[in-house]
């Protein structure tokens, strides 16, 4: 039950000078955005990442499939949307 409570991306990791905060759905949602818009936000208050409250952050949402809508919105939303699909889904 209480890891339900709990929010965390499913990945974040440092390159470049910049914190990266990935969320990955099988299928894209608006929802997605804003969690990760959320992440975002908690990042700048969360004590363990004090040393990087700084940094500039870039939000990616990744997803096997496109959708073009989504798409249209993270780009406004300046939210990297990557595809990847597994190669034994090909």
């Amino acid at each position: 039950m209480y890891s339900v409570l709990m929010r965390w991306a499913d990945a974040v990791f440092l390159e470049e000078g910049v914190v990266n905060i990935v969320e990955t759905k099988l299928r894209p949602t608006l929802g997605a955005i804003g969690q990760l818009e959320g992440y975002k936000d908690l990042f700048k208050v969360t004590p363990e990442f004090k040393q990087f409250w700084n940094w500039p952050i870039k939000l990616i949402l990744v997803s096997p499939i496109m959708d073009l809508a989504i798409g249209q919105i993270t780009s406004k939303k300046n939210i990297e949307y990557d595809v990847w699909t597994p190669e034994e889904w090909r």
